[in-house]
């Protein structure tokens, strides 16, 4: 069984406790029955992996958990399961797509200037701010000239803001659900509160594969006017880490 992460999805609070809470959690919400004992549950978690061609240190430091940690048996074990059982969880970064596992996707983390996006500095003074020594003013003053409010530098303020987006990741995952669906997969995992992967969804939903959709945040977006609910096959569940 496969489990999809869009793992930036996932709040922040809970991505700096590491990979081993929301692994559990998710295994979990998978409610695994006794024909499940001894299965193999893979893990992908999706991200901007590559900056270029190197990783970034996001991915290395991910990489060094899920390399200490797994893979690992998992004890699946609660009210509707009468003895414990145990199955084998694989946990790995989404490099590649799953059709083609040993060709790399690269540049799926591209930083990029963010000054030119719509971003206003208020005036301290605004903010009743009356010392006259407040570092904001000069923060204030660079955003209104757009250059460093040093006279003898020529920066401008562009060149000190950068912001890391995601490229690939949210069509790797949907051409994994996708792939998955077809290949016969019977049960598939995926753990997002984002809408654009509806479609992957309902295409797995048509193919009568078995949808577990795990919504990382605590108000589960609204999905009733994708039709989703009207699918026997589809469940809902929430990702919730104290």
């Amino acid at each position: 069984m496969y489990v999809l992460v869009d793992y930036d999805n996932i709040p922040i609070r809970n991505r700096t406790r590491g990979v081993e809470p929301v692994v559990d959690r998710a295994l979990n919400l998978l409610e695994l029955q006794p024909f499940d004992r001894g299965q193999r549950i893979y893990i992908r978690l999706y991200g901007g992996w590559y900056e270029k061609d190197r990783f970034t240190k996001a991915a290395q430091e991910l990489a060094i958990g899920i390399e200490n940690r797994y893979p690992s048996p998992f004890s699946v074990e609660g009210k509707v399961v009468e003895k414990p059982f145990t199955v084998r969880v694989h946990v790995e970064l989404a490099y590649s797509l799953i059709i083609r596992p040993e060709k790399h996707l690269f540049s799926t983390y591209r930083p990029r200037k963010m000054f030119n996006i719509n971003i206003k500095c208020l005036e301290p003074t605004s903010l009743d701010c009356s010392s006259e020594e407040c570092p904001m003013q000069t923060v204030y003053q660079a955003f209104q000239e757009k250059r460093c409010p040093n006279p003898d530098c020529h920066k401008e303020l562009s060149q000190f803001f950068i912001r890391g987006g995601q490229k690939l990741v949210d069509s790797m995952l949907i051409s994994d659900l996708i792939y998955l669906s077809y290949a016969g997969e019977p049960r598939i995992a995926l753990v997002s509160s984002d809408d654009d992967f509806v479609p992957g969804i309902v295409t797995a939903l048509l193919l009568d594969r078995e949808v577990i959709h795990i919504h990382t945040r605590s108000e589960i977006v609204r999905t009733d006017f994708y039709g989703l609910e009207k699918f026997s096959n589809y469940r809902v569940k929430r990702l919730i880490l104290k």
